[in-house]
This record gives C-alpha cells, structure tokens and sequence, in this order.
C-alpha cells in the first residue's frame, strides 16, 4: 500500500489532541499546533513506520509468534480480524492483569476452554440439568471473550503490536517486565521511551487504526511465507 500524502491526512493520522494533553517526550514526533491540536510529524510517521515493517517481516520469517493488543471500542473488531488474517493472536477485551506475567494460570483457563468447547461438540451437556447446563455455557462465554484470541498459543508471544499505550499501559509494562518488544502506536499524549517501535499516529480514530494495519499485516503476511519457503527448501534438500 502506498503512504501518500493524501491517504495519511484523509485518514487523520497527523491529529495528535488537545495541547493540554500531551507527554513531553513526544515532542521529537510533532511539529506545532493548529487550533489548539498537536500536530504528529508525518514524515517521522513514515520512518518509524519503515522500522516497524521490516522488525515484523524478520521477526515473523523467525516464525516468532505476535500478539495484537486492543480493546478500545473502535479497535476490538479490527484487531481481532487482522489477527486472524495474519496468523497471529489477540486480546481486545479487557486486559486481565496477569495475562503474561501469571502465565501458567492462562495456561490452565486455555486447557477449560479446549475442555468445554469439546464437551459441548460432542453433546456432553444434554445430559446436565438445567442449572448446571447454564454455568458451563457461561463459563464458555466467559473464557471465549477474554482468552479465545490466544486459543493455539503454545508460549508467552514474542513481540507485541499495541494499538493505543494509554488504555493498554497494564499489558505494556507485562510486556516490559518480561522483555517482549512492544511496537506502539503513539499519540502525543503518549511516552515513545517504552516501546521498542513508536509510530506516532493518531490512536483515536478507526480510519487510522485501519490504515495502520494495512501497512503493517502484508510484512507479516510476508514474513510469514518467508518461514513456511525455508521450511520447504530445507526439507525438499533432506
């Protein structure tokens, strides 16, 4: 996808907010203000955003695992399809405190969830009354909406894309005590000190959400086949 310099502002990537909310230390990112609004350096956005792509497409083509983190309401459905579309796992509901840092027990609730998912396939609860029937299908909700992004996931996850640091500042500082680089989007409210990769870019708006995932799920993708045509080229010279 080409960043031109039209699909960067119709998408508002370069509206930070309001100048008294802001962080210091983004100030390497913007440029000025107009009506009371930060400006985010657009040309800075096209670096950092270069960086991004290429840490993904080697990370991936080492067939690490990502991790998409967003549960803002204009995030959550998107992080979940790009996920999907990318191989990849996600969380875009509240974050539970713990999900990396208490990893076992993740472990355990994604072992039930397998357990009655299965039980359920095959039919297990017809048997049940009524009342019990009810608490496993609401257990089964309950563990679908908070870790059915992580369903395959063998390990803690290897890096993490990050699509807001305010909301997500618990995940990140579980990201940050573990050493998981974290590429994050970065608002002028934000701190660039505590993301491997910042992208400043606006975080409010589901059009730059969108827009920032279409520039970063084809290096994925890339990534991604990268690994799977050394794996065929290493078998095929067995």
């Amino acid at each position: 996808m080409e960043f031109t310099l039209e699909k960067r502002i119709a998408a508002g990537i370069h509206l930070g907010h309001p100048v008294r909310y802001w962080n210091p230390k983004i100030s390497i990112y913007t440029y000025g203000i107009r009506n009371g609004v930060r400006l985010i350096d657009l040309v800075k956005t096209s670096q950092q955003l270069k960086e991004a792509k290429r840490f993904l497409t080697r990370r991936r083509s080492y067939g690490k695992n990502i991790l998409f983190i967003g549960t803002k309401p204009q995030a959550a459905s998107i992080v979940k399809e790009r996920a999907q579309e990318s191989r990849s796992f996600f969380v875009r509901e509240r974050w539970l405190g713990g999900i990396l840092t208490n990893w076992s027990t993740v472990q355990g609730s994604l072992l039930q969830l397998h357990r009655l998912e299965r039980e359920k396939e095959k039919g297990s609860w017809t048997s049940l009354s009524k009342k019990n029937s009810t608490f496993f299908q609401k257990r089964l909700e309950q563990l679908e909406r908070y870790f059915g992004g992580l369903k395959g996931i063998q390990t803690i996850p290897d890096l993490a894309v990050v699509v807001g640091q305010p909301t997500e500042m618990v995940s990140i500082r579980e990201c940050y005590k573990l050493e998981i680089p974290v590429i994050c989007r970065l608002d002028t409210d934000c701190n660039p000190d505590i993301a491997k990769i910042g992208i400043p870019i606006n975080d409010d708006s589901k059009a730059s959400i969108q827009f920032l995932f279409e520039l970063l799920l084809p290096r994925i993708k890339n990534g991604y086949n990268l690994r799977v045509q050394e794996k065929k080229g290493r078998g095929s010279s067995l």
